[in-house]
C-alpha cells in the first residue's frame, strides 16, 4: 500500500462524472483519471501538497464544485488525509529541472514527489512529466504515472 503520493492538477481535472466525456478520450485519460479518484477516495493513501500552499491553490483555483476532483480533495481533506511536504528543489535539482524545461508550477509537483515517502507522482501532463518520465526517474528518483498505471498500486 502506498503512504502517499503526489497528483498533478490535471489529473484531477480529467476526472470527470460524464460518460460522453470519457467515450470521446483519445488518451484514455478521462477514465484513467476517473478510475484512479475513485481508488484513491477508498483507501488511505494520503495526498502530499507542498508546504507554501502552492499546490493547494491550484487545486482549489481549477477544480469544478460538485466533480470528482473537488469532491475527493473536500473528502481527504475532512479525512486528514492532505500530507504538507517541503516543495522546493535543491540546486541541482533545479538544474536538471531546468534543462528539462520543467516549467515553475510544474516544479513544485515535481519537488514534492522527492521530498515524499512514495517519490510517485501522478501526472497526464504530456509536455512536462510524461515526456521526460525516465530522466526525472534517473535524476530525481521519481516515478511518474498516468493515473491508469498507478490503479494498481492504490489497494
Amino acid at each position: 500500500m502506498l503512504s502517499d503520493i503526489v497528483v498533478d492538477t490535471n489529473v484531477l481535472m480529467h476526472s470527470r462524472n460524464s460518460v460522453a466525456d470519457i467515450v470521446s478520450d483519445p488518451h484514455g485519460f478521462l477514465r484513467g483519471a476517473s478510475e484512479f479518484v475513485c481508488a484513491f477516495e477508498n483507501c488511505h493513501t494520503k495526498l502530499c501538497v507542498d508546504d507554501a500552499g502552492q499546490i493547494l491553490g491550484e487545486y482549489m483555483g481549477k477544480m469544478v464544485p460538485g466533480k470528482a476532483g473537488a469532491s475527493i480533495l473536500a473528502k481527504l481533506a475532512l479525512t486528514k488525509r492532505i500530507r504538507r511536504v517541503h516543495g522546493q528543489l535543491n540546486q541541482t535539482h533545479r538544474k536538471h529541472a531546468n534543462t528539462m524545461n520543467i516549467v515553475a508550477r510544474d516544479r513544485t509537483f515535481l519537488a514534492v514527489a522527492v521530498h515524499s515517502d512514495e517519490k510517485l507522482l501522478v501526472s497526464h501532463d504530456m509536455n512536462h512529466f510524461l515526456r521526460h518520465k525516465q530522466d526525472i526517474r534517473t535524476r530525481f528518483q521519481v516515478a511518474v504515472l498516468k493515473a491508469c498505471e498507478c490503479l494498481h498500486r492504490l489497494p
